[in-house]
């Protein structure tokens, strides 16, 4: 819990969430963000084809954070940390804005993270 606590604290200045409008996993991801009220930028990732932001580009996304590049959505990426999977990105959005999306119940907080 303190480092829950140590995390909200904390400033964050950008957060962008690499989506597809099509997948149920990062649109969980994007409702977090919204309920959360964290100020995000969404980039649409065009996953079949080549025009826009593309699976390559999102690869590069991840290589230069560090990550093995899979072109998977969602990522995440808050300041200079990048997430990837859709309940690690929840989870930390719940962190940043935990008076948001996290319930004062310790039981009905891991309800709603095995059901979201």
């Amino acid at each position: 819990m303190r480092y829950l606590a140590l995390l909200h604290t904390m400033s964050v200045s950008a957060i962008t969430l690499y989506t597809n409008r099509m997948c149920p996993y990062a649109q969980r991801v994007a409702i977090a963000l919204e309920h959360s009220g964290l100020q995000h930028d969404k980039v649409e990732v065009d996953l079949y084809g080549s025009k826009g932001f593309t699976k390559k580009d999102l690869k590069a996304v991840e290589a230069q954070a560090g990550l093995s590049p899979k072109g998977y959505i969602p990522v995440l990426s808050i300041d200079d940390e990048t997430l990837r999977e859709s309940t690690a990105c929840v989870e930390r959005v719940g962190a940043l804005a935990p008076e948001k999306l996290a319930p004062g119940d310790a039981a009905a907080a891991a309800w709603a993270v095995a059901h979201c």
